[in-house]
């Protein structure tokens, strides 16, 4: 994985957590702000002057709360980030993993080649190879036994070899 996607899921993952906090709020000049926040409790302290003072503390919320998760799933952007994992571990990992297979068997099946076998090639060519230039990546294939009409291709554009 790349550093692009990378910071692009931690880039969600972050967005995900920030939704999940809430909006920020602004700050206000009255001296008892009203509670709006979920994870809010107000708290009656006396300041310096001795006057009675009702402010707010957040509270601390545990990943194992019930609240937690409430709040949690309440988002819609958390919902969305949780759809894009999913999606991603269900859909596009395994896409990656079987296209990286097939990569590898076609890279071994071009690295087995041998003189008579039967191949077919990216553009519909069938025939057999005659000559296997390792050097310069090049396959010669017989296209025709009667007239012995050769074509030499890039070893790449060799897609299957028949099995007789």
């Amino acid at each position: 994985m790349g550093i692009p996607k990378v910071s692009g899921w931690i880039g969600c993952l972050l967005l995900g957590l920030m939704a999940f906090h809430g909006p920020a709020q602004e700050p206000s000049n009255e001296a008892s702000p009203a509670v709006t926040s979920v994870d809010s409790a107000p708290v009656v302290a006396a300041d310096s002057e001795g006057r009675v003072v009702q402010r707010t503390s957040k509270r601390e919320l545990s990943i194992l709360s019930q609240e937690f998760w409430l709040e949690f799933f309440s988002s819609p952007i958390s919902l969305l980030l949780l759809f894009m994992v999913a999606f991603y571990l269900l859909i596009v990992l395994p896409g990656q993993r079987s296209s990286k297979k097939a990569q590898r068997e076609q890279e071994q099946m071009l690295a087995n080649l041998k003189k008579n076998d039967r191949v077919v090639t990216s553009f519909g060519v069938h025939g057999v190879i005659s000559n296997i230039s390792s050097d310069s990546g090049t396959v010669t294939i017989r296209v025709d036994e009667n007239t012995n009409a050769k074509l030499t291709v890039n070893r790449d554009t060799i897609r299957v070899v028949k099995k007789d």
